[in-house]
This record gives C-alpha cells, sequence and structure tokens, in this order.
C-alpha cells in the first residue's frame, strides 16, 4: 500500500468490525442496528479520517437494517432477513 492514512480513524468497536469487512473482497457489511448509529459508523469511516478506498457495494454504501424501538424491543429478525434478501 503506497498510501497511508495520516489520521487515525476514531470509531466505536462496531465501526472497527464494519471497516474490517469492506476490506474483504465480495463482501457487503448489513449493519442491524437503528439509523442514527449506521449514520455515524458511515460518516467516521468514510467523510472523516481521509477514507480513500472503495468497497464491493461502493466505499459509502453501509446496507442498514434502520430497526426501531419496536423491533429493538420485540426482535428484529425480520428486518434481517428483508435486507438479506
Amino acid at each position: 500500500m503506497s498510501k497511508f492514512v495520516e489520521r487515525p480513524k476514531y470509531v466505536c468497536a462496531l465501526g472497527g468490525a464494519i471497516g474490517t469487512l469492506k476490506a474483504l473482497p465480495r463482501t457487503v457489511p448489513i449493519l442491524h442496528a437503528a439509523t442514527g448509529c449506521g449514520g455515524n459508523v458511515a460518516t467516521s469511516l468514510n467523510q472523516a479520517a481521509g477514507y480513500l478506498g472503495s468497497g464491493y457495494c461502493s466505499g459509502q454504501a453501509l446496507p442498514s437494517t434502520n430497526v426501531y424501538e419496536k423491533e429493538i424491543v420485540f426482535g428484529g429478525e425480520d428486518r434481517l432477513t428483508e435486507q438479506i434478501e
């Protein structure tokens, strides 16, 4: 790798996992979380910290189930299955 990022990425553990998955070939991570969480992780990984690459599903894309309180309390498996399909 000829380039390096001078600004480190400051994200939560989930952001680190998503960043690692995006680096794997032909891998599309799906975030099973609320909209705010997805927005914060995507912004931290892409616009902040000088993101230079692109992923299998576009560098900026981060598919998410966008679960709400109802799905968190009563289960959101249906939303995840729908997103995978």
